[in-house]
């Protein structure tokens, strides 16, 4: 499970300054009803990538020709705002220590989640991949197609996410931050964090794993 952070106003209290995120960058499991481990085992990690801002914005602008909306400079200005915003902040600094890397989503609306995942965004993915990795294969093992079978999470705020997308091209950021949550507990986790960070879905997964294809790929 992965958290997002959007540019947003945080308007988190600061009466207490618990951090919500351990030293590895995992957010601490906090009063839930939903399954968590409390303490994670720390398998199967992802390794942090060279964050390359040009590199991202190439992949991503290939697929999703954003160019003419956002250009390279304002891509890295706007991302590592992000980043300085989180280190300056003692509650959720912490996530920084972590597997980070930023996104960008092309100004879009969908009326099909899944369809828009399996025509453009997995084929993008796998497109990435082979090109960093062309000794390896990106494999999708769903065998039913996606068409009609995703919708929003209630309590995700993903919707968020969707709506921006629907105003103009969106610059996140991507942490792999909900390790060994089931679902409804990495949803009940995400509504205890400030309204900046939203539950992460297929659109910005996939465009974290475009921009950062090493993201897939683990070899030791």
């Amino acid at each position: 499970m992965s958290v997002d952070e959007l540019e947003r106003e945080d308007v988190t209290s600061k009466e207490t300054a618990m951090p919500y995120f351990d030293e590895f960058g995992r957010c601490i499991p906090t009063a839930l009803t939903a399954p968590a481990h409390i303490e994670s085992r720390r398998y199967f990690l992802a390794v942090q990538p060279q964050v390359d801002y040009s590199e991202i914005y190439n992949r991503l602008n290939e697929c999703f020709g954003f160019s003419e909306q956002l250009s390279l400079a304002a891509f890295k200005q706007r991302a590592e705002a992000i980043i300085e915003s989180l280190r300056n902040d003692d509650e959720y600094s912490n996530i920084t220590q972590g597997v980070a890397v930023p996104f960008i989503l092309p100004k879009a609306v969908y009326n099909d989640i899944g369809e828009a995942l399996e025509n453009d965004y997995l084929t993008a993915v796998d497109k990435s991949f082979h090109t960093k990795f062309p000794k390896y294969s990106f494999v999708n093992h769903s065998v039913e197609s996606l068409t009609g079978k995703f919708g929003v999470a209630e309590g995700s705020r993903h919707e968020k996410l969707l709506e921006a997308m629907k105003q103009d091209v969106v610059v996140g950021y991507y942490f792999p931050s909900l390790l060994e949550y089931s679902v409804p507990a990495a949803i009940e986790q995400v509504g205890k964090l400030s309204d900046k960070f939203l539950l992460a879905g297929g659109f910005d997964t996939a465009a974290a794993f475009i921009g950062s294809p090493d993201l897939l790929l683990r070899e030791d």
